[in-house]
């Protein structure tokens, strides 16, 4: 294989296996698949750092030869798998000069380049992600960028350059503020009392220079510049220093020190500056973006670099300001002198700063919804949803709430957030105890909130609140923290809420006082009714779009009124009252007309569940489906009859979650002696089924029934069957599912390849 690589991380001793287990999966999944060839074994780091490498080389028939973006057939890659598993496995380009594409990571210097494979978070994906799915996932991604079709049309274009850690919000009308000379920023952090953690979001406004003399922090002085637009495509590795800024932008037909030279002058008036010994300059790019040459801007990025030099020194080394008895007045070129020839500015460091606007009547415009003491309860998730709720009982005085969230409120929050805009930077979790606190100043707060995951067992402060409260009622929108919450023993009640895609709908999901029905067995029986009942076409899909309120693939804002959170927020939190008062499990759902306004509720009725343990497999069932194929075998008497199971796969709980069966396809062969199930209408009615329920649920397995006066004992065509069926899902690196349904009984099946 031609070309040098890079050595990332240190070759595995001799002899010495690998400890991780996604990486030990991985190898013996690598070690059979006919386009993966295993080079070595590498580590790197330490503790909950450490890392293994597994280096490959990989080949893709789809990537074409000379190609022009400089993918080759044959690459060498990394694949490197981290023992802390919160973290994604990463995928590096291992040849020294693999192309610089759209979707790659940001790295350190000299690192090599990683593989942004995946559009969803890593606690989505790790649901279902197998070895077998990633090398495709990979394979993809290299025939998919060769191609020029890995960024698809309806994705937004591509940023400017990686996020930051660091943001700023900045004041309103700042573009104008900033050209006043007497004008210089102060940014801030906004802390909330008590709490050391610096927020990672800086505050600005501006000041008059007189009275920034006041502050201890450091005034910035500011330049923003209007660059014209560029063309969208691989994202910019973060600058060092003002020449490396400059060649970037200039390379995208985007040069600035002409137009920074031209700003800096026109910020200074007659009267000079003077050099201020530790001030910074904010150097602000508005920089529009276009898909194609040409074409109109589809969206216009901000993106702010602190630039480490007073702006005296600044106008100075790029040739727009001139030293005068201790001032500096605008540079008067004379002859063929001119700014490009000045390359003092060049070696000025630079460091991001990512740019947020502020809160404005425009973003609100387009983001824009007792009878006893109530329960020492935990609210997990305080965002638009939990927040409303919490106001509701925090004014209602119904029970005692702590507080677990691990996010800060942004201004985009404040379109649905109960937070005010001096609260921008706090801790949610604050936000929401200063709220309360606020509007029942005579009581003081003896509940914890926390600063953290609700599914973040390792966190003793985030367990003691969790074992402690009476009701657990979570409102993250996630699929984790509820599926993670309701596999813990010591928790003695959890419900859960969210408002759909759309915003028209929301859904209350309680478990009953003993937990004898936990909050993962209610999700596969309300997929259930989505699936067959007519409410169910319009539940989930229908997004009403997404708002982009950063630079990041994933900093998307759902697109949905105020109002309508606030209705299902009032909706949710009386009916989470009232069923906490019944020992009874629930499962509502309350749908409003988008014309009328009519709020109708559909209630949803419950089985009991059914559980089997199978080759470390837990198979989750309930007695609707048992009745479901009972029914259909009865029906077909004395013929053997069967379909297909649907579900989902939860691997990181080894488990699956059985949401009902299809019965037998018309062309479809039964006799008393065997079945074989047809195809017709199969794949059309599994995909009405995973449209219904947003992707989550599919096919899983099979299930046929046994003749009158017949066991569910396997025949040995069942066991063919199921070999061949193990053989299939394989490739996904799925376990293999069937139901066999007796004369009196039912019996479960579940496999894998055995290497």
């Amino acid at each position: 294989m031609d070309g040098r690589f890079v050595h990332f991380g240190s070759v595995l001793e001799p002899g010495r296996e690998l400890q991780i287990e996604s990486a030990a999966y991985s190898l013996a999944t690598i070690r059979e698949h006919p386009d993966f060839e295993v080079v070595e074994c590498r580590l790197l780091g330490d503790d909950k750092a450490a890392s293994e490498i597994i280096v490959v080389d990989c080949r893709c028939d789809s990537v074409p030869t000379q190609n022009p973006v400089g993918i080759r057939y044959r690459e060498r890659l990394g694949l490197r798998f981290f023992a802390d598993k919160d973290r994604l496995p990463e995928v590096r380009a291992l040849r020294e000069d693999f192309p610089c594409t759209a979707h790659q990571y940001d790295v350190g210097r000299d690192e090599p380049v990683s593989l942004c494979l995946y559009f969803e978070s890593w606690s989505e994906i790790r649901r279902t992600w197998t070895p077998q799915k990633h090398l495709a996932r990979i394979q993809w991604w290299l025939a998919e960028t060769a191609n020029g079709t890995l960024h698809r049309d309806d994705q937004p274009v591509e940023q400017i350059y990686f996020s930051s850690r660091f943001a700023l919000v900045l004041p309103e009308n700042f573009e104008r503020q900033a050209e006043e000379t007497d004008q210089v920023l102060v940014a801030e952090p906004r802390r909330s009392p008590g709490r050391r953690e610096s927020s990672p979001i800086l505050v600005g406004r501006m000041v008059s220079a007189a009275e920034a003399e006041k502050f201890t922090n450091v005034p910035i002085q500011c330049v923003a510049l209007m660059l014209p637009p560029i063309l969208h495509g691989p994202i910019e590795r973060i600058p060092v220093c003002l020449g490396a800024l400059h060649d970037q932008m200039e390379s995208r037909g985007a040069p600035i020190v002409q137009r920074l030279r031209a700003q800096i002058q026109q910020q200074t008036d007659e009267a000079g500056i003077a050099m201020s010994e530790n001030a910074y300059v904010l150097l602000v790019l508005k920089i529009p973006i276009t898909r194609a040459a040409g074409g109109e801007p589809e969206r216009v990025e901000s993106k702010g670099f602190i630039v480490n030099a007073p702006l005296a020194t600044l106008g100075v080394a790029c040739g727009a300001l001139t030293q005068h008895e201790g001032k500096y007045y605008r540079e008067v070129l004379i002859g063929t002198q001119t700014a490009g020839e000045q390359t003092d500015w060049r070696d000025i460091t630079v460091e991001p700063l990512e740019i947020l606007q502020p809160f404005t009547a425009r973003l609100a415009q387009r983001t824009s919804e007792l009878t006893s003491p109530g329960p020492c309860g935990v609210l997990a998730g305080v965002g638009a949803l939990g927040s409303c709720m919490a106001s509701i009982w925090q004014r209602e005085a119904w029970g005692h709430w702590s507080f677990i969230d691990p996010d800060f409120l942004k201004p985009h929050n404040l379109a649905r957030h109960t937070g005010l805009e001096p609260q921008v930077g706090w801790p949610k979790v604050d936000v929401a105890r200063c709220l309360g606190d606020s509007i029942l100043r005579s009581e003081s707060s003896q509940e914890s909130d926390i600063f953290s995951g609700a599914a973040d067992f390792s966190n003793p402060q985030v367990c003691a609140a969790l074992e402690s409260a009476e009701l657990v009622v979570d409102a993250t929108t996630t699929l984790e923290v509820p599926r993670e919450l309701a596999g813990r023993d010591a928790l003695k009640r959890i419900a859960s809420v969210f408002v759909t895609p759309s915003g028209l709908d929301s859904v209350l999901m309680i478990e009953d006082a003993r937990r004898e029905i936990r909050l993962d067995c209610l999700e596969p029986q309300y997929y259930r009714a989505i699936v067959n009942e007519p409410w169910g076409e319009s539940h989930l899909p229908g997004k009403s779009g997404a708002l982009r309120v950063g630079a990041g693939c994933r900093d998307l804002s759902v697109v949905i009124s105020n109002e309508l959170i606030t209705l299902h927020g009032a909706t949710l939190a009386r009916h989470i009252r009232l069923a906490s008062e019944s020992e009874q499990p629930s499962v509502k759902v309350w749908r409003c007309d988008a014309e009328s306004g009519d709020l109708s509720a559909e209630v949803i009725n419950l089985h009991r569940v059914l559980s089997e343990q199978l080759n470390g497999l837990r198979i989750v069932w309930d007695e609707g489906i048992k009745e479901r194929v009972r029914q259909c075998r009865a029906e077909k008497l004395p013929n053997e009859t069967g379909g297909v199971l649907l579900g989902y796969f939860d691997l990181p709980n080894a488990s699956v979650y059985l949401v009902d069966v299809l019965p037998e396809p018309a062309d479809s062969q039964g006799d008393p002696s065997g079945f074989i199930r047809g195809i017709d209408g199969l794949s059309a009615a599994v995909q009405r089924v995973s449209e219904r329920t947003g992707g989550i649920v599919g096919y899983v397995g099979e299930w046929h029934s046994h003749p009158p006066g017949s066991s569910a004992q396997p025949s040995t065509a069942d066991m063919c069957q199921m070999a061949s069926l193990a053989h299939a899902l394989h490739r996904d690196g799925l376990p293999a599912l069937m139901l066999i349904v007796g004369e009196h009984e039912e019996r479960w099946l579940a496999g894998e390849v055995v290497e």
